[in-house]
């Protein structure tokens, strides 16, 4: 029996994005009667900036002209599959970074000249890391996201460079004068992020990165049917996904893992969007019970040993 009506669930407006964003977002309230009411506003809100700058990253692809709302309802459900890191706002503010340093190697990769983007670029990333500190492992991937895109030159390389020293001297001076502390001190010191069997939050975090996996291998099977722009940026999206996985697993002072978040929206938005397919709509539906499962499970299962 044929359901060709599948094919049709991955048309969302915009409109309908928004109104099922306002579902999503009573999934937020028991974080946020948790007493942590702040955070969870702040997480929220820069969830839904890095929501509406990857559907405006897709739109420049050429990829849902019409039907943009997909993108932003499937990273808020990335996100809010996850309720322990509703309150992570650094997380979410790390992606913004991170989403804009990939939407600006993306915009540049036919330009001859991107020293003036490398050089801005590597400065976000080394703020962004005195936020985060593993986000420092993000500045080679500036250099592999150029050469991916073929823009890595000597002088782009250099730029990268220069500001990596000038960001880093100013940071001695203000360690020597004791205005801020040392960073990347425990940069070093990794632990496998799963701490005891029942961790039922880290199992669901590895849940999620199967599902990324499952759908990058669906990108990849299906990379001839994209334009080069998409294809490149499904590229990138890989290979953030690649450093946000590494990061999870052996994480050191804070997990990066809302990255792995937003690599999965880029990637599964980037399949779903191809020629409309009742196999599309049947990935879409699976999507959407895996973040729904994801979502419940830790509460399901505690509640389960304690019975």
């Amino acid at each position: 029996m044929k359901f060709t009506w599948l094919k049709y669930l991955t048309r969302i407006t915009l409109p309908v994005a928004i109104l099922l964003s306002i579902v999503l977002l009573a999934a937020w309230v028991p974080s946020a009667l948790q007493g942590h009411f702040g955070d969870v506003c702040a997480s929220a809100g820069l969830m839904m900036c890095n929501a509406a700058l990857l559907t405006f990253m897709i739109r420049q692809t050429g990829g849902g002209r019409e039907y943009n709302g997909l993108s932003y309802i499937v990273y808020m459900m990335a996100v809010t599959a996850i309720p322990a890191l509703h309150t992570y706002w650094k997380g979410q503010l790390i992606t913004l970074m991170v989403l804009f340093v990939i939407f600006t190697i993306h915009n540049s990769y036919m330009e001859q000249d991107n020293m003036r983007e490398a050089f801005r670029n590597t400065l976000i990333l080394y703020i962004g890391s005195l936020i985060v500190n593993d986000v420092i492992w993000l500045i080679p991937f500036l250099w592999i996201g150029h050469g991916v895109l073929g823009t890595l030159h000597l002088r782009t390389w250099l730029a990268s460079v220069m500001a990596l020293v000038t960001a880093a001297i100013w940071t001695g001076v203000l360690v020597f004068f004791g205005w801020m502390e040392l960073p990347f001190v425990t940069i070093l010191q990794r632990s496998w992020f799963i701490t005891s069997v029942t961790d039922w939050n880290a199992w669901c975090q590895l849940g999620l990165l199967v599902l990324t996996v499952i759908f990058m291998i669906a990108v990849a099977l299906h990379t001839d049917r994209d334009s080069i722009r998409r294809r490149k940026l499904a590229a990138l999206f890989g290979w953030t996904m690649v450093f946000a996985t590494l990061s999870t697993l052996f994480p050191s002072n804070e997990t990066l893992f809302p990255l792995a978040q937003s690599s999965l929206a880029g990637i599964a938005v980037l399949y779903l969007l191809q020629q409309p397919t009742e196999g599309r709509g049947r990935m879409f539906i699976f999507y959407i019970l895996s973040c729904v499962v994801l979502y419940i499970a830790p509460y399901a299962l505690t509640e389960w040993l304690h019975f």
